[in-house]
């Protein structure tokens, strides 16, 4: 047997004009890739052998470690764009994924671009 319901009881505590915010995904997205590509690449580093032996091997290799964890953190700041577009929960974690990736793209666009 079912009771009824008081109308003025509120159905939910959030108010009735209260926009409705998503779930916090692509935040986490831009969190998550940066740090995995630069665990990934320390970890290829690591186990790779070729380029120890001479200069030029070992530069080669950390010039493609510097490219791969930037390309990663392009599609961090990508992902941190849409959960602002999106007005995802945790704002304050988009904040931060803008702001990591942002570290580690600007001075190595800056390196690329300069004359």
């Amino acid at each position: 047997m079912m009771l009824p319901m008081n109308p003025e009881q509120p159905q939910n505590s959030e108010p009735a004009n209260a926009p409705a915010r998503r779930a916090p995904c692509w935040n986490i997205v831009s969190v998550a890739i940066p740090a995995l590509a630069i665990a990934v690449g320390f970890l290829v580093l690591i186990a790779n052998p070729s380029g120890r032996g001479d200069f030029g091997g070992a530069m080669g290799a950390g010039i493609l470690f510097i490219l791969g964890v930037c390309a990663a953190c392009g599609l961090g700041a990508i992902a941190a764009v849409i959960a602002l577009v999106r007005e995802e929960r945790m704002q304050w974690l988009t904040v931060i994924g803008l702001l990591g990736n942002g570290a580690v793209l600007v001075p190595v666009l800056w390196l690329m671009l300069r004359d």
